[in-house]
């Protein structure tokens, strides 16, 4: 398997459970659910904390 085809595995599994949480929200689109996402982690501090966290792991020394 390449890194290609499991990116695209990830993807299209990413894509399926956004499309199963859609109406759980009420988002009518893929852009709705991300935006209300981002907005929802931009107003939840454990949310912005496991954010900021991550970013710091991925950085470079």
């Amino acid at each position: 398997m390449t890194i290609k085809t499991v990116s695209i595995r990830l993807k299209d599994e990413m894509v399926a459970e956004i499309d199963k949480l859609l109406p759980l929200i009420g988002a009518e689109s893929r852009s709705q659910f991300i935006i209300n996402a981002i907005k929802f982690c931009l107003n939840n501090d454990q949310c912005w904390k496991e954010t900021e966290d991550f970013i710091g792991e991925k950085r470079l020394p």
